[in-house]
């Protein structure tokens, strides 16, 4: 069944946000090169944040998996440090409002992204 163009934006959005999160090309936490994952700060199920830049750290697969997913307190403490108490407070209110992304805003974020 062929995705919608709603689905193709959304896959196309994901790619170009992890490409920008990952393009210090080193891990965070433990600033290994190798596989390197665009590790949302919170749950990418919330559309509010989920393509927001302050969302995203480059981790390596262990530190995203492992540590990242395993040790949430860890993590959050982690993230506190790297963005900040007053920033991470801010990306969590973005993160607890509900948006609904139109065609035409993830269309504009896109071509936003493609030039970064």
């Amino acid at each position: 069944m062929p995705k919608t163009p709603r689905a193709k934006l959304v896959k196309l959005l994901d790619v170009e946000w992890a490409r920008i999160v990952k393009r210090d090309g080193k891990c965070r936490r433990c600033e290994k090169t190798s596989n390197l994952h665009a590790a949302h700060i919170f749950s990418r199920r919330s559309m509010s944040t989920r393509w927001d830049l302050d969302n995203g750290l480059p981790l390596c697969y262990f530190c995203h998996l492992r540590w990242g997913h395993q040790e949430p307190i860890k993590f959050y403490e982690f993230c506190r440090k790297q963005l900040g108490e007053e920033k991470l407070e801010e990306l969590g209110k973005r993160n607890a409002q509900i948006k609904k992304w139109t065609i035409e805003e993830m269309e504009c974020l896109l071509k936003l992204y493609k030039i970064k």
